[in-house]
């Protein structure tokens, strides 16, 4: 029996509030500053050609995310053709970009609920369109089956191509020997997938699609992006010309937005889940995001390898500390002296429900300027030390220079 999981055009059967939710998730972006992102992070942001004004953008990502709610197909494309122009000129953009964004939205969704039930049913099955408009290297793969763990998903995870219309089915071990038995579906060898790549390895794609809607981009594996195409990326999108609309309807910049959702975010992550008796700490690059050094310290502290804050270095680096203890994190006279180090450009601390900055200007790492913040924070280091150093008053002489130190707190997101 044929499993039917086509979908004629973006038709939503039944409201679907998780594809919503990840479309509204998406920033919003002028389209050069997309076209400079790595492929697979396009999907993260909503952008329009000739589109820059946010109020029309926001207007096309609410008529993309209202479709899996329920919305008219056609209505949508009307709101979406109405926000970016004269509604005759711009229907077929309109229905180009509503599909894109709800495909996109609806296969990330799927695919995190495919995964939380793996257990039970570890097999995907690939189907086509079967028809005409079918790619010969997509109908090689109709009815074909892998496990949802195979890296095979990792590339061609549908949509995996500009404008592919195909789809995956879930089953359990048992429906997978019935979809092979019947001739419907047959498990995918090793020789299969040798003659797949001979045949169609050399296909250019122009679209790239991040099937875990935030993989982390460092993870060069998983992105195909090297470390000097992320330096490139970062060189381009750290301009302040740059910027999009993130998730709170706040403007940011666009590499400060990467950062945010993707290392950060993981880092941050993972220092809550580590062992809460001591303290732990995460170095990366700052341009390319490349873990340098990961360290466990004592109750009150950690220290990383000095020559990351070594002046003679090039390059710069980000460091992301756990006070575990804290309700509220207070960065230490030690953590600000690491933060007036030269090669550092921001230094994050968090504890369990908040997380503070440190990201002093350049110019007060110069000189003599430095010299004198320095020579002050290392006498509070040592009556920190010495236990004569009362938590009030060092906040208070903090919170009075926050501006010297770039000093910024905020509730864990």
């Amino acid at each position: 029996m044929k499993i039917d999981a086509r979908v004629p055009g973006t038709k939503f059967d039944e409201a679907d509030d998780a594809v919503a939710e990840v479309i509204r998730r998406r920033a919003l972006a002028r389209a050069e500053t997309v076209r400079a992102m790595a492929p697979k992070l396009r999907q993260r942001a909503v952008a329009v050609a000739g589109v820059e004004d946010a109020k029309a953008l926001e207007a096309v990502r609410e008529a993309c995310a209202k479709v899996p709610e329920g919305k008219d197909w056609r209505e949508a494309r009307r709101e979406v053709a109405e926000a970016v122009g004269d509604r005759s000129a711009t229907r077929r953009r309109a229905e180009l970009v509503l599909r894109t964004n709800c495909e996109t939205a609806r296969a990330q969704a799927r695919w995190r609920e495919m995964k939380r039930d793996a257990d039970i049913m570890p097999y995907l099955m690939y189907q086509t369109m079967q028809d005409e408009g079918v790619r010969p290297s997509h109908r090689a793969l109709d009815g074909k089956i892998f496990r949802i763990d195979d890296d095979f998903w990792k590339t061609h995870y549908p949509p995996w191509d500009w404008g592919c219309r195909c789809t995956v089915v879930q089953m359990d071990a048992a429906a997978a020997k019935e979809m092979c038995d019947g001739g419907v579906g047959q498990m995918a060898s090793e020789e299969f997938m040798e003659d797949f790549r001979a045949r169609f390895g050399n296909e250019r794609h122009t679209f790239e699609f991040d099937r875990e809607g935030g993989t982390d981009w460092t993870d060069e594996r998983a992105m195909g992006i090297s470390e000097d195409e992320r330096r490139i990326m970062h060189d381009v999108l750290s301009d302040p010309a740059h910027t999009v609309v993130n998730e709170q309807g706040e403007r940011e910049n666009a590499w400060e937005y990467l950062w945010r959702t993707g290392p950060q975010a993981q880092d941050e992550a993972t220092l809550r889940s580590m062992d809460r008796t001591v303290e732990h700490v995460v170095v990366r690059d700052a341009e390319t995001g490349a873990v340098l050094e990961t360290a466990s310290g004592t109750a009150t502290g950690v220290k990383t390898k000095t020559e990351w804050y070594d002046d003679s270095l090039e390059g710069r680096v980000r460091t992301t500390h756990i006070h575990q203890g804290e309700f509220e994190p207070l960065p230490s006279p030690d953590d600000v002296l690491t933060a007036l180090g030269r090669r550092s450009e921001c230094e994050t601390v968090i504890s369990r429900r908040r997380k503070a900055t440190l990201r002093p200007p350049d110019a007060e790492k110069e000189g003599e300027r430095r010299a004198e913040w320095t020579a002050i924070l290392k006498s509070f280091a040592r009556a920190d030390k010495a236990g004569k150093l009362s938590r009030k008053a060092w906040k208070k002489w903090l919170v009075a220079n926050c501006g010297v130190f770039g000093f910024e707190t905020e509730g864990a997101k």
